[in-house]
């Protein structure tokens, strides 16, 4: 029911710009459209019929996976773009939209001099934008790819010791996570200490822990197509009050989002809420990123939760609120929640409590 849902959200898009057809050959939004889990397809969706073009090695995968869509048989991975252009002027169409984030120069030029009787037009995020409102089997994907995250989180913050690097505690929260039912990791482990925890997307090194520095953990992970993104510092044995000050600051900006999330309210002024209050405490220059980004099939989807976007939340989105402080030489802090958008204001997703100390 899902997927035909998807695919009728399509369809209606092409009635509203008054295209015949579209071509979509981005793996991830086909898998979105049809649930087919292939590495090689392209997928063509007119006003009433939806097709699969594809090689020999996914016929059963098609039949078992894909319902209420047509396979379109190829021998072999070459062949796929061969038989697009053949199969497309046996429908009589005036114009076909295409994916012009993912289709590469060399494809759309041997498109525009094979099927010259047909306009091509270059579409922006015609999927991307659906996809931003979750169904409800995407919520419950969503969640339980959360709390696999979170899970091996919190054991492995449990290891954190004086000594034991930031490449030991990736591996370890890499292989719980794995364990316990990811099919991978959703982005790569960020795991940053001292002066390193200032690198906002500084990637594991050999770095010993050591105690009083701030140490971020950035993770998340991939199971059955969706993702998780979850961030927490903590200061392993004794902290400064000036730590502590910082860290409730960031802890303070970030609830605060949550609080005013709401559906209708702008993108730009939901980082201002977080972004104001770390600037009046005298550290705006510090937070350079934007305050969050959707999450669904991808670990960074639309919409940017930023001061540059324009747009506005709205019922059914999923964004990360993260706010973060960053002092070069010193160290820095940020705290992640994945929230859900509901009609009246925004559920929680992430159960992990923040802490200091766990």
């Amino acid at each position: 029911m899902y997927y035909k849902n998807r695919q009728q959200k399509l369809q209606n898009k092409l009635q509203e710009l008054n295209l015949d057809a579209f071509i979509c050959n981005n793996q991830n939004n086909i898998a979105y459209l049809t649930n087919f889990s292939g590495s090689t397809s392209i997928f063509v969706i007119t006003h009433s019929k939806s097709y699969i073009i594809t090689d020999f090695r996914y016929y059963t995968q098609v039949e078992n996976e894909c319902k209420n869509v047509e396979l379109v048989k190829v021998g072999n991975l070459k062949d796929c773009q061969a038989r697009l252009i053949e199969f497309l002027p046996s429908f009589n169409f005036k114009n076909i939209g295409f994916e012009s984030r993912h289709v590469s120069f060399e494809t759309y030029n041997t498109w525009k001099e094979k099927l010259s009787g047909i306009e091509l037009l270059p579409k922006i995020d015609l999927v991307e934008d659906i996809m931003m409102i979750k169904d409800a089997e995407e919520l419950e994907l969503i969640k339980n790819s959360i709390k696999i995250t979170q899970d091996a989180l919190i054991d492995v913050i449990k290891q954190v010791r004086e000594g034991i690097t930031e490449r030991e505690l990736a591996a370890n929260l890499e292989f719980l996570m794995r364990k316990t039912g990811a099919d991978k990791t959703s982005f790569d482990t960020i795991i940053a200490s001292g002066w390193r925890a200032a690198l906002p997307h500084a990637s594991a090194s050999d770095k010993k822990i050591k105690n009083g520095e701030f140490l971020i953990f950035d993770c998340g992970v991939q199971k059955d197509g969706y993702c998780s993104d979850i961030t927490r510092t903590i200061i392993p044995g004794e902290h400064t009050k000036h730590q502590e000050e910082l860290w409730n600051l960031i802890h303070y900006a970030k609830n605060e989002a949550i609080k005013q999330a709401k559906p209708g309210m702008g993108l730009k002024e939901l980082d201002s809420v977080a972004r104001q209050i770390i600037t009046d405490a005298g550290y705006g220059d510090n937070f350079g990123h934007g305050l969050g980004h959707g999450v669904g099939r991808m670990v960074h989807t639309k919409p940017k939760v930023d001061r540059h976007t324009e747009g506005t939340l709205e019922e059914g989105m999923i964004v990360t609120i993260e706010p973060g402080i960053y002092i070069e030489n010193f160290g820095g802090i940020r705290l992640e929640d994945m929230v859900f958008i509901t009609k009246n204001g925004c559920e929680v997703l992430t159960t992990l409590p923040c802490s200091m100390n766990y």
